[in-house]
């Protein structure tokens, strides 16, 4: 499996990577000369989808970041909730300005709160349907995938 995400070399097997790791732990001192974060042979996995999606394979991640869509709508939708906080807060504050007299009749005033408030209605409708679309590309591609896989596993098709 790693090889097939070319962590390592293809020409390595397991038996001559079980020597080289068993090499290396019987040299003396040797975490002396490696970075504490690489004591326990770990590398975050946000770390790993960076450099495989910015160099290995180009868009592509090492791991879905999202490995139920429950997790994809609860992170996606918290964000939509917190924007629409912020709007109230924004909108508030636009109701406040209209209530004195300083702004109350200010039409450029009353233009940008009239236009933030169809986008306060209009914007996240779109957000949660652009998550919708985003979803759906998931779904898509994970359905493919596992029709790929299953076709592969009982032979209709090579590995390629």
């Amino acid at each position: 499996m790693a090889q097939d995400k070319r962590l390592i070399p293809a020409h390595i097997t397991w038996s001559s990577w079980r020597q080289l790791v068993r090499e290396m732990l019987e040299y003396p001192n040797i975490y002396r000369h490696m970075d504490y974060r690489f004591w326990h042979g770990e590398m975050r996995l946000s770390r790993l989808n960076k450099i495989f999606y910015l160099w290995q394979t180009p868009g592509r991640y090492y791991s879905t970041r999202w490995q139920q869509y429950s997790t994809f709508f609860g992170e996606t939708f918290a964000y939509l909730a917190a924007m629409t906080v912020y709007i109230l807060l924004v909108l508030t504050a636009l109701q406040l300005g209209i209530s004195t007299k300083l702004l109350e009749n200010s039409a450029s005033f009353d233009r940008v709160s009239a236009g933030f408030a169809v986008f306060s209605i209009v914007g996240p409708f779109g957000v949660a349907f652009g998550l919708f679309l985003v979803f759906l590309y998931f779904f898509v591609d994970n359905y493919r995938a596992t029709l790929r896989f299953r076709d592969m596993r009982l032979g209709i098709i090579k590995d390629g």
